[in-house]
C-alpha cells in the first residue's frame, strides 16, 4: 500500500448506502489508517451544489493525503476534481453508490476497500472542461446535456436497474419499461436545445456528450472496440429526437444502447449563438451552469495520481 499522512473520506449521509459505509466500510478504512500510522479524517456532503462541495473538499487537502471518494459516480467526480486541483494528493474510489462508472473503470468489480487502496498508483489525465474559456472542471468520467441527460436520470432509476439486472443477457434498452420509453421521448421531444455551432457547422435539436469511461452502468458506452491514448476522449453528438411512433422510440432506444452515437476526438469546441443557462448530467449529477457561451474540452497535459487495479 501507498504511503500517505492522512487518508481522508468524502463520503454522503444522507445516500442510499450511507448505512453500509458506517457499519461495514468506515470501521476497515480507520482500520487500514491506523495501520499506515496516518490521521483519519471525514467530509461530509450534504446535498451542496457542485462547486461549492468541490470548494470545500480541496480546501482540507493538504500534501501527501490519500482522498478516498466513498460514494457514486457524483461524489467520485466531485472529489477527483477537487484532487486534481491540489498538490500530492492521491484519488482512490470505492463503489458505494447507485452509478459506480468510475469505480468500475478503476477497479472492475472489486468492492473491497482494503484490495482498492492497495491498487497500484496510476497517471490519470483527465478532460480540462473550460467554460467560456476558462478553466471549470477536471472531468474524470462524463458530462452530457440535451438528451442524454434525460436518458441517464430515467436509467439510474431503481426500477430501470432492477430490469436491466434482469435482462443483462439483451440489450440495455430493455431495461426501460415501455411506459418510461413513452415518457422518455416526450420529454426529448419537448426539449428546447438551443443552437450552436461546431467546426463552423450550425445545430440545433443535438445531443452532447464528453466521455472518458462508460456511463450509466455501461449503457450510454462508446463502441467497445474503441480506446482511447492519453489524449483522446469520445465525444457524443446526435439528433435526438426519438420519432412519433413507439416502434420508432424503441429503434432509436435500442441503437444508442448497442451503438452510442459520436467519434473520438482530441479537442472539441461547442459555441452558442447567445449565453445560455445549461442544466448539464455531470457524472449522474444534475448541474446547472450559469451564462455559458461556449464549451471547450482537451486532455489536460497534467495528470492525477489515482489507485487501480
Amino acid at each position: 500500500m501507498i504511503k500517505f499522512n492522512r487518508l481522508v473520506v468524502v463520503f454522503a449521509p444522507n445516500s442510499t448506502r450511507a448505512e453500509e459505509y458506517f457499519r461495514k466500510v468506515r470501521p476497515e478504512l480507520i482500520k487500514i489508517a491506523s495501520q499506515q500510522q496516518a490521521t483519519f479524517r471525514e467530509i461530509a456532503l450534504d446535498n451542496l451544489p457542485y462547486f461549492a462541495a468541490r470548494d470545500l473538499i480541496e480546501q482540507q487537502l493538504t500534501s501527501d493525503d490519500l482522498l478516498v471518494a466513498a460514494g457514486g459516480d457524483g461524489a467520485a467526480q466531485v472529489s477527483f476534481d477537487a484532487a486534481f486541483r491540489s498538490s500530492d494528493v492521491t484519488f482512490a474510489v470505492l463503489p458505494l453508490g447507485n452509478g459506480n462508472d468510475l469505480s468500475q473503470a478503476l477497479n472492475g468489480r472489486m468492492t473491497n476497500p482494503v484490495r482498492i487502496l492497495n491498487g497500484s498508483r496510476h497517471d490519470f489525465y483527465p478532460l480540462d472542461v473550460r467554460i467560456n474559456g476558462e478553466k471549470a472542471i477536471a472531468l474524470s468520467s462524463y458530462l452530457t446535456l440535451g438528451a442524454t441527460v434525460i436518458l441517464t436520470d430515467f436509467l439510474n432509476q431503481e426500477v430501470a436497474r432492477g430490469r436491466r439486472k434482469k435482462l443483462k443477457f439483451l440489450s440495455p434498452a430493455a431495461g426501460l419499461p415501455l411506459k418510461n420509453l413513452r415518457e422518455v421521448s416526450r420529454q426529448i421531444n419537448e426539449l428546447d436545445s438551443p443552437a450552436f455551432t461546431r467546426d463552423g457547422l450550425a445545430y440545433d435539436d443535438d445531443s452532447l456528450g464528453f466521455f472518458l469511461i462508460n456511463a450509466a452502468r455501461g449503457i450510454l458506452r462508446p463502441n467497445k472496440n474503441i480506446t482511447f491514448s492519453d489524449e483522446e476522449f469520445f465525444f457524443h453528438i446526435s439528433n435526438q429526437k426519438f420519432g412519433s411512433s413507439l416502434l420508432q422510440k424503441i429503434l432509436r432506444a435500442g441503437l444508442w444502447a448497442t451503438k452510442f452515437p459520436g467519434q473520438v476526438s482530441e479537442s472539441e469546441e461547442i459555441t452558442f449563438d447567445q449565453p445560455i443557462d445549461l442544466v448539464v448530467n455531470l457524472a449522474g449529477d444534475t448541474v446547472e451552469l450559469k451564462d455559458v457561451q461556449k464549451i471547450s474540452a482537451e486532455r489536460s497535459r497534467t495528470a492525477l495520481k489515482v489507485l487501480a487495479k
